[in-house]
């Protein structure tokens, strides 16, 4: 067997997980998670404890799977990705006018050129809609006839200093960098059905220190964005509101049942004892952070005129989303409906992790390659600054461009 190995180092864990596609189903091998060391925010900020992290992580997948990898695919999302919509156009210059795959190559290559600007790094080009000679709606031109074809795509990007920080933090793991894989699209593909991408389906992943929501029409992104509030910030609410320790709040925010919030908030009249008083406290402290956080996502869906797709229901997922009774309360006080999303790919092996949202964007992230939604030109070398190649390999990073496959 040789697994291919993905980490996602989100801010509280890093989560590495080794697999294979076999008969059209993903098989997990391995799983391995630390804690995350140098990470804030969702960034990287000290690559050597990131690689430490990392290091740990990916030597449990390995001892599981009884097998080892010398390189890696990591995910990005949050602010350190940009994503912009660009356009591109080509004549068909083959003695048949028949659109082949070497026309759409050369449309992704002209828009990651030309929207790449200083500091960042194209890792992805994510088509949303082909133009034949003027019509559109063409969702695989390849194999039709015309003398000139549009794309329409998505760009993404990343920032250099970002990119250089996974770099050094592989390195630092003894791995080399096989490729940069944005986590928002990956979890699309693990969480949405052919249909939902057609349709459109909204996507809000609760993370530590950030929450990512990410909409999805037409069968192409539409729409990404990042809010800092996530996880953190509700055990840090619960410290300051009974005195106690992050590490005690932590612990109480998971035993609280936010389905009884209700009950609780009626229960603790003037008269009730500490216990009940406390128990509103916790209670206020959570809804009033969790009111604020799905009012700016929804604001935000909103404000995009993606509002009508709320009628589909919205699909959470990340490892806050585990807070006990979330959905019912989301579902209660909001008028949009609310789901824990599940995987819509077929998964076996560890079924620990595949019904675990904490591992949801390492699986997004292993479907994107061994099912081969990435095409990958060469790798991106981990190189450090002090490695005598440290040219060449640069030259090679220069010239690398990620695209997503027709």
């Amino acid at each position: 067997m040789n697994p291919v190995g993905v980490a996602d180092i989100g801010s509280g864990s890093t989560k590495v997980l080794l697999g294979e596609l076999k008969e059209g189903t993903i098989i997990l091998a391995g799983v391995g998670k630390s804690k995350t060391e140098g990470v804030r925010e969702g960034k990287i900020c000290h690559p050597e404890k990131a690689g430490k992290s990392l290091k740990e992580a990916l030597d449990r997948a390995g001892e599981m799977a009884s097998s080892r990898v010398g390189e890696i695919y990591l995910g990005a999302s949050g602010d350190v990705l940009n994503f912009s919509r660009e356009e591109a156009t080509v004549s068909i210059t083959s003695r048949d006018g028949i659109v082949k795959k070497e026309d759409i190559r050369r449309l992704k290559e002209m828009i990651a050129s030309d929207g790449s600007g200083v500091g960042e790094k194209t890792i992805a080009v994510v088509p949303r809609d082909f133009t034949l000679d003027g019509q559109k709606g063409s969702a695989d031109p390849v194999g039709l006839e015309a003398r000139r074809l549009d794309l329409e795509a998505t760009l993404v990007k990343i920032d250099k200093r970002a990119m250089n920080n996974y770099r050094r933090t592989v390195a630092r793991a003894d791995l080399e960098l096989k490729g940069i894989l944005p986590a928002p699209i990956c979890l699309g593909g693990l969480l949405l059905t052919e249909e939902g991408y057609r349709r459109g389906r909204i996507l809000v992943d609760l993370g530590m220190d950030t929450t990512d929501v990410t909409v999805f029409r037409n069968g192409a992104l539409q729409f990404h964005n990042t809010r800092g509030l996530g996880g953190t910030h509700l055990t840090g609410d619960i410290a300051a509101k009974l005195n106690v320790s992050r590490e005690e709040a932590r612990r109480i925010k998971h035993k609280t049942d936010l389905s009884d919030y209700k009950k609780v908030m009626d229960s603790a009249s003037p008269g009730a004892g500490e216990e009940k008083k406390q128990e509103r406290q916790i209670m206020k402290a959570l809804v009033a952070r969790l009111k604020e956080t799905f009012e700016l996502i929804l604001a935000d869906i909103s404000d995009q005129g993606f509002g009508n797709l709320t009628k589909y229901g919205i699909k959470i997922t990340g490892g806050s989303c585990k807070l006990s009774g979330l959905t019912d309360f989301l579902d209660e006080n909001f008028e949009e409906k609310f789901q824990i999303g599940q995987p819509e790919r077929s998964i076996s092996g560890i079924e620990d992790v595949i019904d675990n949202p904490v591992f949801t964007t390492a699986l997004g992230l292993l479907i994107c390659v061994t099912k081969g939604r990435f095409r990958y030109r060469e790798s991106v070398s981990s190189a450090g600054p002090d490695d005598k190649s440290c040219l060449k390999e640069t030259l090679k990073k220069l010239r690398s461009i990620f695209g997503f496959l027709e």
